[in-house]
């Protein structure tokens, strides 16, 4: 315990010598350690120390033993509690990008049925358009055919109208003729005008029936164009509703990629915090090893005197970190040995 003391006021000479030139600040965190887990004190001897300088130290220094293996313990079980950490949100992010990247993990049921739903409205209403258009055209038809079917009833019936005027013109004539003149054959003057109107009549007919299918095939070409037509607009229409869907749609599944980057962002975030959490762990760990090997080596009591002084100006270069700063402290120390 002796040799305890003269190493701690050799670490308050170089901790002195350290913040003044302001050569390592590590040495200053080093030295506090030293100070919370072995009591020494840079004012004054501490009730540790003293005990073991009395000779009846030797319970203080198992519980000092017990104390260093405690705190120890704790920062065992806290690296642990880290490593599980980091391992449970690493698993985490896999699980996430996995089922980000894989196309199976995305469902598409309820888009499938609400397209499905739309597709059969369209179809119901498409269906019952056509059939009102249908219904209407063939009413327009019947309806074309019915003033044709009059305007010829009314061209036959004035054709017979006509007829029987001349009939009438004709019959006293005929009577006059008959009294002054010799008898004529009425039936072949019949006949031959029946001839002449049925000819007349042929040629109207067929005029007309010719003007009656250029007609149709006209309306018939422009409704279906119409039709066509509206079914294109239609169609249109139903365009316009699905790429309005589809860009809503869209809007949601961005929103949703933004919120799941700004989420993996913030797992990342966390994972280097706990990173870096768990690094500062594990070099506290490896120091207060090496302090704890450090001073068991300078508790053995076999060690010599002078042993004991070369192994103690060690301990700061093992406590302080790097090769070149191990030099420069072991030098320090050499040069301020009393």
């Amino acid at each position: 315990l002796s040799y305890w003391v003269i190493a701690g006021e050799h670490i308050h000479k170089v901790r002195s010598i350290f913040i003044s030139q302001k050569i390592f600040v590590c040495a200053h965190v080093h030295v506090r350690m030293c100070i919370c887990v072995f009591g020494i004190s840079f004012g004054a001897r501490s009730p540790f120390i003293g005990g073991g300088i009395g000779g009846g130290g030797g319970d203080d220094e198992k519980g000092t033993m017990q104390n260093l293996n405690d705190r120890l313990a704790t920062y065992l079980e806290d690296v642990w509690s880290l490593e599980n950490g980091n391992a449970e949100l690493e698993l985490r992010i896999r699980e996430f990008l996995e089922n980000k990247t894989s196309p199976g993990s995305r469902d598409y049921s309820a888009f499938f049925t609400s397209a499905s739903l739309c597709l059969l409205s369209v179809l119901l209403n498409t269906s019952i358009y056509l059939a009102n258009d249908n219904a209407k055209l063939a009413a327009d038809d019947f309806k074309t055919k019915r003033e044709n079917e009059l305007s010829m009833r009314q061209s036959v019936e004035a054709d017979f109208a006509g007829l029987k005027r001349v009939l009438d013109v004709l019959a006293p004539v005929i009577s006059v003729e008959m009294d002054l003149g010799p008898t004529q054959d009425l039936n072949a003057v019949l006949s031959e005008i029946r001839k002449q109107y049925e000819q007349a009549s042929a040629k109207n007919k067929k005029e007309l029936n010719a003007w009656f299918q250029e007609k149709e095939v006209a309306v018939s070409t422009e409704t279906n164009l119409n039709r066509l037509l509206q079914s294109l607009q239609r169609e249109h229409q139903s365009q316009l509703t699905m790429k309005g869907s589809l860009e809503g749609t869209l809007q949601e599944t961005e929103n949703q990629v933004t919120s799941l980057e700004e989420q993996l962002v913030n797992l990342q975030g966390d994972i280097d915090r706990q990173g870096q959490e768990y690094q500062m762990l594990l070099d506290t760990k490896t120091c207060l090893e090496m302090e704890i090997a450090e001073y068991r080596r300078l508790d053995s009591p076999l060690l010599h005197t002078q042993e004991s002084k070369t192994q103690s100006c060690c301990v700061v270069p093992a406590v302080f970190g790097s090769n070149k700063n191990n030099k420069e402290c072991s030098t320090l120390l050499t040069k301020t040995w009393p």
